[in-house]
């Protein structure tokens, strides 16, 4: 996936250094949001209403210039996403993304132009 100048999409050579991130209280923390959320009602949105998704998130790529490789990592941004119910409109809004427009992209697709019967059912 090519998210920067030099970027290709081959995985960065063998003894890439990557540091992990703090995970203490992780699996507590994660217990408690999915017992609330399972005491919630489940919302169904109407046609007329939008899935609004708020994220913090962070990418990146391999830089190659110059011979050498280096994996550039994004700084922790915002994103937002929002969906129809149907999945055929949507909006996107990250100003920290690299190359997407400052003003958000579309994410609408054209229901004439989809394929429908992707998986394992032997079609296509």
């Amino acid at each position: 996936m090519g998210d920067g100048p030099g970027a290709d999409a081959r995985p960065p050579k063998a003894g890439a250094e990557l540091e992990s991130g703090a995970v203490t209280g992780l699996s507590a923390t994660v217990d408690r949001i999915s017992l609330a959320a399972a005491r919630q009602p489940a919302l169904e949105p109407r046609q007329d209403q939008y899935v609004y998704v708020e994220s913090k998130v962070t990418g990146g790529w391999v830089d190659r210039t110059g011979g050498k490789e280096k994996l550039v990592v994004t700084p922790l941004h915002s994103r937002q996403v929002w969906h129809s119910p149907d999945g055929l409109k949507g909006f996107v809004y990250e100003p920290g993304h690299v190359f997407m427009d400052k003003n958000g992209e579309d994410l609408d697709l054209d229901p004439a132009r989809e394929t429908t019967g992707w998986g394992s059912d032997g079609a296509g």
